[in-house]
């Protein structure tokens, strides 16, 4: 099996950000970088993720000048007069791969309790190669987005201060989200006054989006309870009236017209990868809660399995718990040319940032300017911590975050692209939102008092705790 336990090694690379994940799920991702590696047209240099022991939140790890590169040459590729094929070719290939993914998730998660051993391993290795080879294609806008978001707005900005108002507009595209049509869809729950027939929404909702409460570190089922609770929400949550927009005065360059137009192909690509993650992520926890009740194993503890020791966790249990009650922590991740599975923390930080109080910049990715205090929220577990109004920091967001960030008077994340998650709810919700900070979590903590300054990019921090 791919991996190099055996030879024990530290790894210099550059920490990016942070998510909850447990090693069965996110062990694959090095897998499906292997498995589309080969064939893509733009390669990935490196990607690496470590959880250090007795924790369930871990980091990503990158190397920036190999992207940097990599981004480069995508720009040089949009030049060219069909230098958007690739691309385009890409997301419908993608949508594709995504409807087929969900098939084969829907026929398989209710047939796995009946299934026997052998059987029951078969199927998983036939359905963990197709999402990884879907999820592994889909992840080239990772190597790009950032480094090409936080460019472009740099060059808008130095001629149009106010270039972030501009960016609904400039990025505005027929594509409508899966949370966008999740969200949809619990609105009609909520007008519907009938009770047989918001009984059947609800059934219909809980049936279309099976997958959304799924992460790499756990993957609840969609609840009755679960979409009661998504309800309260969208009752108490009214959109704020949208700023006045600002007069489009703006001319774009011929490469930065041919940049956005990348932007909003990427942003269909990164979301139907992110469908495909949790549709993967929730069918391979669904396989886990079959090794947990067939052979009595605590699922905190089988989850510490890498994707390839399914076939152990079934049919040699008692082989492979010693290992997995030694493995506390772990690194995983791709080299550039092979995938390693390590039981040890083998990445160490090539720049050591300092976490001494200055200002904070980033990609301004939802324009507005907002005084207040910061919750730092890394994991979903502590999402009831935070208050209407505060400042929501976090390595990311994802899909479960929505809720908090309703709440939020702006956003500040670590990761992240003018298509990225955050990015894109920010500007739905006409909430002021900077991006790829890429140390917003180190340097700010529980109710520090910042500015955020969205049009530019900048957050000013006033006073410590």
């Amino acid at each position: 099996m791919p991996g190099s336990r055996r030879q024990k090694r530290i790894i210099v690379a550059d920490k990016i950000s942070g998510l909850e994940a447990a090693a069965f799920a996110v062990s694959i991702c090095a897998r499906g970088i292997e498995l589309s590696n080969p064939r893509a047209r733009f390669k990935f240099p490196f990607w690496a993720f470590s959880v250090p022991s007795g924790s369930d939140y871990g980091t990503e790890w990158v190397d920036n000048r190999g992207y940097e590169a990599v981004a480069a040459r995508v720009l040089e590729e949009i030049k060219k007069p069909s230098g958007m094929d690739y691309f385009k070719k890409l997301q419908s290939r993608l949508a594709c791969a995504e409807e087929r993914l969900e098939k084969t998730a829907r026929s398989l998660k209710s047939r796995l309790e009946a299934l026997d051993d052998p059987e029951l391993v078969r199927q998983y290795e036939l359905f963990v190669e197709e999402y990884s080879r879907y999820w592994g294609e889909g992840v080239t806008t990772f190597l790009y987005e950032g480094i090409i978001s936080e460019q472009i707005m740099q060059s808008l900005s130095a001629r149009y201060p106010q270039a972030a108002a501009h960016l609904p507009e400039l990025l505005r595209s027929p594509y409508r989200s899966f949370m966008f049509l999740s969200e949809q869809a619990l609105s009609r729950i909520k007008r519907e006054k009938n009770s047989d027939k918001r009984r059947e929404l609800i059934r219909k909702y809980r049936e279309d989006f099976f997958y959304l409460r799924a992460n790499y570190g756990q993957a609840p089922e969609m609840t009755a309870s679960f979409v009661a609770r998504q309800l309260q929400h969208i009752k108490s949550h009214k959109a704020p009236a949208r700023r006045s927009p600002v007069k489009m005065n703006m001319r774009l360059r011929r490469h930065e017209r041919a940049v956005m137009e990348l932007l909003k192909i990427s942003e269909a690509i990164r979301d139907t990868r992110k469908q495909i993650n949790l549709i993967g992520s929730y069918l391979l926890f669904r396989f886990l809660d079959e090794a947990v009740r067939r052979h009595k194993v605590r699922a905190g503890l089988a989850s510490r399995a890498f994707w390839f020791e399914y076939k152990d966790l079934i049919l040699k249990t008692s082989k492979i718990m010693p290992v997995l009650k030694k493995r506390k922590r772990f690194s995983v991740g791709y080299d550039g040319q092979h995938c390693f599975y390590l039981d040890y923390l083998a990445l160490k930080e090539a720049v050591k940032k300092s976490a001494a109080a200055a200002d904070i910049s980033g990609t301004p990715a939802s324009g507005g300017l907002y005084r207040g205090r910061v919750r730092k929220i890394l994991v979903s577990q502590d999402f009831s911590r935070f208050k209407k109004g505060e400042i929501l920091v976090a390595a990311m967001t994802r899909p479960e975050f929505l809720l908090v960030m309703k709440k939020a008077g702006a956003i500040i994340t670590d990761e992240g692209s003018l298509t990225s998650h955050a990015a894109i709810v920010a500007r739905e919700l006409s909430k002021p939102c900077v991006v790829g900070t890429k140390n917003a979590t180190r340097l700010l903590e529980d109710g520090d008092l910042v500015e955020v300054d969205a049009s530019q990019g900048i957050v000013k921090i006033i006073k410590k705790t």
